[in-house]
């Protein structure tokens, strides 16, 4: 089996569209997403260009532990309402949709990612090539199911 690491691109790696959600939308708005798309990343956008990303954990860490509990407060449900800018990653790295599955790997091994964005030179964000993208290039049985998301993937669009 050849490997054709210079002629595949991120655009023909990547799973789009992208899901996404505005710079105020709350930790509670970006927490309903993570269930209901099955994601663990979500690009902030505005005016139609990458602002950052979130990823559960940052939401996560964000909200109070007590959260869902018996010991749950007021104030514990006010970290629901923190706009997401508060703790999104304001500048991630990300590819262009040219880039060649070299360049997509070596930064999946350089920086131990699970997700890269792929966004054009822009800033729109096109979609994203995941871990599970990249493995199924080589091994197709383990290219994840195409999704029946609308073709817009940003909530309440």
């Amino acid at each position: 089996m050849e490997l054709s690491l210079g002629t595949v691109r991120a655009a023909d790696l990547m799973s789009g569209p992208p899901i996404t959600v505005g710079p105020d939308a709350t930790l509670g708005t970006v927490r309903q997403v993570f269930v209901s798309h099955g994601v663990q990343h979500v690009l902030v956008v505005e005016d139609s260009t990458l602002r950052g990303v979130v990823s559960d954990r940052e939401v996560l860490r964000a909200l109070s532990p007590y959260l869902d509990t018996a010991s749950e407060q007021a104030r514990d449900l006010q970290t629901l309402r923190r706009p997401v800018h508060q703790v999104m990653d304001h500048h991630p790295v990300t590819v262009g949709p040219e880039a060649t599955l070299e360049e997509v790997a070596r930064l999946f091994a350089t920086h131990r990612f699970s997700w890269l964005p792929v966004v054009e030179p822009s800033g729109r964000p096109l979609g994203a090539v995941t871990w599970r993208d990249l493995l199924g290039h080589f091994l197709p049985e383990l290219r994840p199911e195409p999704a029946s998301f609308p073709a817009s993937r940003t909530p309440g669009a």
